[in-house]
């Protein structure tokens, strides 16, 4: 199955404290094992594709390990990747600095997927389209098993040709 290695240390999650005693979920680090997971050559090659598509839609890849390993991680979340990407980019176009990253909370033990917009100039309306992008594909992220997070850090980007 290639997530499960010899002696992994399995946490179960037995539902709320107050008696509800629902199905044992077996968990790895904070992630939920999913049985139905496509085997670890096909979850790699769906990511190198994923990425390299991403590249091509000049979507800047911040820490490429690690943001491959969040993916390996979340399978579920790499079909939906590139579509956002792609309808993130239309709507801002080429001038506009799209950059993926593995965020890390620094207070709490908690990682995700972020789309940084980073624009010279800000529009006025840019979380309104960020906004509109989130709700276009709410279905598809809420049924995925991992998060990525659309939004700007306010920053100018960091790229020359942006």
């Amino acid at each position: 199955m290639g997530l499960i290695q010899s002696q992994p240390n399995l946490n179960y999650s037995y539902g709320s404290a107050l008696g509800s005693f629902e199905n044992a979920i077996p968990k790895i680090e904070g992630f939920v094992i999913d049985v139905n997971l496509p085997s670890n050559q096909t979850v790699k090659a769906s990511i190198n594709e994923s990425l390299v598509l991403l590249q091509k839609n000049n979507i800047v890849i911040k820490n490429r390990s690690d943001v491959y390993r969040y993916l390996s991680l979340s399978p579920k979340l790499i079909s939906i990747l590139s579509p956002i990407c792609e309808t993130t980019r239309e709507l801002f176009g080429l001038n506009t600095e799209l950059s993926l990253e593995l965020y890390s909370d620094p207070e709490i033990k908690d990682q995700y997927l972020t789309l940084y917009v980073r624009q010279s100039n800000y529009d006025n309306n840019l979380l309104g389209k960020i906004n509109n992008i989130s709700q276009q594909y709410e279905k598809e992220l809420s049924d995925a098993d991992g998060y990525l997070l659309i939004t700007t850090d306010y920053r100018l980007p960091q790229l020359r040709n942006v």
